[in-house]
């Protein structure tokens, strides 16, 4: 059994690939678990950070946070070895993304990292995880409590990424001027 399926009980989580364990509707959703530490080196828990800083101080957006609570032609920094970099808008809403014309299922996602455990978690999920299960995810092995994204009190999530589009749409607008 694992460390998820003892702290939420074995038939809330699902393992990747496997139908065994089905969520019941009445409890978060914690679907599918998939340990992303197996390819290391693929993504680093900064990822999971609005912006980051990249090659020779560029600045680049975090893939993980983008996933989750990015929206649809928000500026996405890439930064590429030798220096230069690019600014496209996103082509699609995130995850757990305000704006989806469909709201996420999903409580949380809980990624395994290869130094790190993060916390992600859905403002808008139909049932979402209670404060005693929040708490439960802070002992799992490397839990990163800085890079999680979570709902301590109602409304962290949503003045988190309130914060994060102010500093990205202004950022983007500075190095829109610059280039």
């Amino acid at each position: 059994m694992t460390i998820l399926a003892r702290l939420f009980g074995s038939n809330t989580v699902r393992l990747h690939n496997t139908g065994a364990n089905r969520a019941r509707k009445a409890e978060p959703a914690l679907d599918r678990f998939r340990d992303l530490g197996k390819w290391p080196g693929v993504f680093k828990e900064e990822q999971s950070s609005p912006l980051i800083s990249g090659h020779h101080g560029a600045l680049c957006s975090g893939a993980i946070w983008y996933a989750f609570y990015g929206w649809k032609g928000a500026p996405v920094f890439d930064d590429h070895a030798g220096g230069g970099h690019t600014i496209t808008p996103m082509a699609h809403e995130g995850r757990f993304s305000a704006q989806a014309a469909k709201t996420s299922r999903y409580a949380a996602a809980i990624l395994c990292l290869k130094e790190a455990t993060i916390l992600l978690e859905n403002p808008r999920a139909p049932t979402p995880l209670s404060k005693a299960q929040r708490g439960a995810l802070t002992l799992l092995p490397w839990f990163n409590i800085h890079y999680s994204v979570a709902e301590w009190e109602e409304g962290d999530v949503d003045r988190s990424h309130a914060l994060a589009r102010s500093m990205i749409e202004a950022i983007g607008g500075i190095a829109l001027i610059v280039v």
